[in-house]
């Protein structure tokens, strides 16, 4: 009778695997900490850079609809200051702009206060109304805001964000969004 033959490793190549494992080991232990944080940081950058955009945006949508009227409305559409924008417009439909203690005033304010972005509804300029954070600084720290219209086209704006992370200041971003006011002239 004949005994099949078994194939397989044997024990000085199993010693051999053994020993190229523990040198590669250690290796490997030390590199996955750092990968691991570098993919958790650039994550983060890219919700840093969500954020800058989804807030450029906003501005924009606001400077789009800014000095709509359905009739004839009375003072300027938009009213631009260092690091804060208030924008009107006929909300309602009514032919006016209503302002407080209207049910829905149609002015919208936007402005950098120390490190956060804050809005307004209600406010006709910067330093009046009751203005409320957007962004929360113990996560994102806001260095820029800024609203600068086109010298070719006054219907034009560029909106500029930026900031950067406060666990980790060197993760830094800013972004710039250039919109058209519809209803400007």
């Amino acid at each position: 009778m004949r005994i099949a033959s078994q194939s397989g490793f044997t024990l000085m190549e199993m010693m051999v695997a053994l020993a190229i494992s523990a040198v590669l080991l250690p290796s490997v232990l030390k590199v996955l900490p750092f990968l691991t944080l570098q993919v958790s940081r650039e994550t983060q950058r890219m919700q840093l850079d969500d954020e800058l955009w989804q807030l450029a945006f906003t501005v924009g949508k606001h400077i789009q609809r800014a000095g709509y009227c359905n009739g004839e409305c009375v003072g300027a559409p938009i009213y631009l200051q260092s690091g804060c924008l208030v924008v009107q417009w006929d909300s309602e439909s009514t032919g006016k702009w209503p302002v407080l203690p209207a049910a829905q005033p149609a002015q919208f304010g936007f402005r950098i206060n120390g490190e956060s972005l804050q809005t307004s509804r209600g406010a006709q300029n910067c330093q009046q109304g009751n203005w409320e954070r957007i962004t929360d600084p113990e996560w994102m720290v806001l260095t820029l805001f800024t609203i600068v219209p086109s010298p070719h086209d006054p219907a034009v704006f560029e909106v500029s964000l930026a900031g950067y992370l406060r666990r980790y200041p060197q993760v830094s971003l800013s972004v710039l969004h250039s919109v058209a006011g519809y209803n400007l002239p």
